[in-house]
């Protein structure tokens, strides 16, 4: 049950900071919005590893800092997009975005993951 409260959490955000992006790109800076929601997001994830008390590990700092430059590149190119009316082409894209961490988890859980443990 916790797992379908977090993804109903996590979808809810996402959808809308997307809109959140979407209206306020169309009224200030692109980059104003890019700057503002990365700044956000690492001041949350801060707050979150400080609350857990025992810091970053390093090895995955390169991999938290590669995922925040491509999300800054995928929020720019898909802001940009509707910004000249091609949403409708590339929303669709943009959505399967998931596919590749669900990959990397299934990759790492050695395909061990199935529908009836998600359920549960």
């Amino acid at each position: 049950m916790l797992a379908v409260v977090l993804a109903l959490c996590a979808s809810l955000s996402v959808g809308t900071g997307d809109f959140l992006a979407g209206s306020q790109a169309r009224r200030t800076s692109l980059w104003a919005v890019i700057v503002v929601s990365q700044i956000t997001g690492l001041v949350w994830t801060g707050a979150l590893v400080a609350a857990r008390g025992h810091g970053l590990p390093m090895g995955e700092l390169w991999a938290a800092t590669g995922a925040g430059v491509t999300a800054a590149a995928g929020i720019a190119l898909g802001l940009q997009s509707a910004d000249h009316r091609h949403h409708g082409i590339v929303g669709p894209i943009i959505s399967l975005s998931v596919a590749v961490p669900l990959a990397v988890a299934w990759r790492e859980a050695s395909g061990r993951l199935s529908i009836s443990s998600a359920a549960s």
